[in-house]
């Protein structure tokens, strides 16, 4: 049951999320020799991918779909007033929040998937191809990256009630974390970009001259990412668990 509630919470955002990208992704593949018409020297198959779908602004959509999938709980049924029907379900405040952060990093699997899968599966009917290695690897990246914005926003909705405020707040928390580590002290620190993390621009395993990554993933960032990740979720469940409602 509260499996099934939790999936219904978030099922619409999810959706949108998908076709949204899928469609963009889809129609780059589909639409690429218009696109690539006016630009004024040859570029391959690969570098166009990552300019418009890996190392373009699709990644800072796919983010903020991350973070409005971490939005929702307890926190926001208070303020629709469904806090006590959840409340009566024979499950702990705890295992609530556990079911819908799990649900909600299937969901940021999922999306991390999407771009892969549309470009893969259209690319043969332009008759292009993209390595399918370089695909899941740029999926992996945006699932770490995007589950660090999903545990933000997760975070952020235990300590915050409203329908606009929330969001607003996930949003703006997005936005100015971009600007910091876009400044020029930060800059020289990619690591704690993960917009860089997520595109490899100026990181060590990625090839400007032939956009692709290369070598191994960044697994100590990524695993660095993922305790932060499972540290937001662990301290908005006790958040949850101490509130009253």
């Amino acid at each position: 049951m509260i499996w099934y509630k939790t999936w219904l919470e978030s099922r619409t955002r999810f959706f949108v999320a998908v076709c949204f990208l899928a469609l963009a992704c889809g129609q780059f593949v589909l639409f690429h020799s218009q696109y690539i018409r006016g630009v004024p020297r040859q570029i391959s198959y690969i570098e166009y991918i990552y300019r418009t779908t890996y190392g373009d602004a699709t990644v800072l959509i796919f983010l903020l779909f991350a973070t409005l999938l971490g939005i929702g709980g307890l926190s926001r049924e208070r303020t629709e007033r469904t806090t006590s029907l959840t409340l009566t379900l024979p499950v702990s405040r705890w295992e609530f929040a556990g079911v819908r952060a799990t649900v909600g990093l299937l969901e940021i699997a999922v999306l991390a998937l999407v771009p892969a899968l549309t470009i893969i599966c259209l690319s043969p009917m332009v008759a292009q191809f993209y390595p399918i290695g370089q695909a899941i690897r740029f999926s992996i990246l945006w699932f770490v990256c995007g589950s660090v914005w999903f545990a933000v926003a997760f975070l952020l909705s235990s300590f915050t009630v409203g329908v606009y405020s929330t969001p607003l707040i996930c949003m703006g928390t997005l936005f100015g974390y971009i600007a910091t580590v876009n400044s020029p002290i930060l800059k020289t620190l990619p690591s704690l970009n993960v917009l860089h993390v997520m595109t490899g621009h100026n990181m060590g395993y990625f090839q400007m001259h032939s956009y692709q990554l290369t070598g191994a993933l960044p697994w100590s960032v990524l695993a660095s990412m993922m305790t932060i990740v499972i540290g937001f979720l662990t301290i908005s469940a006790l958040v949850v668990e101490r509130q009253d409602f």
